[in-house]
């Protein structure tokens, strides 16, 4: 009968782990290991994000409070259109932003995103701005403005062009592609962080609300599970990428370029 062996961590070695830095890929413990939202950390990695600076309580407590400028953007713009909406403009909005397949098939194909920021009512745009205010804080200090935005725009393009592709021509709108890419990006966090309690925790409560969603539109038909898919997918692949070349800021942007350019080619080209 063979045993499978796990390396030591590089800073206890008498300690054998399945976790590994997702920066430098050293293996390290549970005690060494800094949780982050795309993969666990070693301390030296941890210590890499900046220049040392003393921060008190107060202003700490400040920075935790403060929702990051991306996400916030996208926060105040997204009500903003909706209110606009509910003032009287929602008929034009929709006829102008919504994602209609075959208006993007006919060269339409700035309503890939522009869609993502229109919602049809409050519940639909209240989940995805709640869902957003959780996640989107987190990855964004992270891993930097820019690559955050690009994360959420090439999610959205993944998750209207996946529209675009498997359904009808019936028109759709929000923000769920952009959205299931965050959970994207912390389903692969969770997973690979799955030998910490921590990790498994994210993972289970990650996955329960993941499957819900996924399984949502047997019970209320019209919800766009395409683009839940497609944004998932999107958020998934993203991260790992980030998790194995995206390094610094410039690859992780690139990566999300890259990503953002396929699933516009493949909403244009459907």
């Amino acid at each position: 009968m063979s045993m499978t062996t796990f390396p030591s961590c590089y800073r206890h070695p008498g300690r054998e782990t399945g976790l590994a830095c997702s920066d430098c890929e050293r293996p390290i413990c549970a005690d060494c290991s800094i949780d982050s939202p795309v993969g666990q950390k070693c301390p030296e990695c941890a210590r890499k994000r900046g220049t040392a600076q003393i921060i008190t309580a107060r202003q700490l407590g400040r920075r935790a409070n403060m929702v990051p400028p991306v996400t916030l953007g996208i926060l105040v713009v997204s009500v903003g259109i909706y209110l606009l909406g509910v003032g009287g403009l929602d008929d034009w909005l929709f006829r102008n932003g919504q994602l209609t397949p075959q208006l993007v098939r006919n060269g339409e194909w700035y309503r890939l995103l522009s869609s993502a920021f229109l919602h049809a009512g409050g519940l639909h745009i209240l989940f995805n701005m709640v869902a957003l205010y959780f996640l989107g804080p987190a990855i964004e200090r992270e891993v930097g403005s820019a690559s955050f935005a690009g994360l959420y725009v090439a999610s959205a393009l993944l998750g209207s062009s996946a529209y675009v592709l498997l359904a009808g021509d019936i028109p759709a709108v929000g923000a769920s592609g952009a959205v299931f890419g965050l959970f994207g990006a912390w389903l692969l966090s969770a997973w690979r962080r799955r030998h910490t309690a921590l990790g498994r925790a994210n993972l289970q409560s990650i996955g329960a609300i993941l499957g819900i969603n996924l399984l949502l539109p047997l019970a209320r038909p019209g919800i766009a599970w395409q683009a839940h898919v497609g944004g998932l997918v999107a958020g998934v692949v993203i991260a790992f990428a980030w998790t194995r070349v995206g390094k610094t800021p410039r690859t992780r942007v690139l990566v999300t370029v890259i990503v953002a350019a396929v699933a516009l080619a493949l909403g244009i080209t459907a």
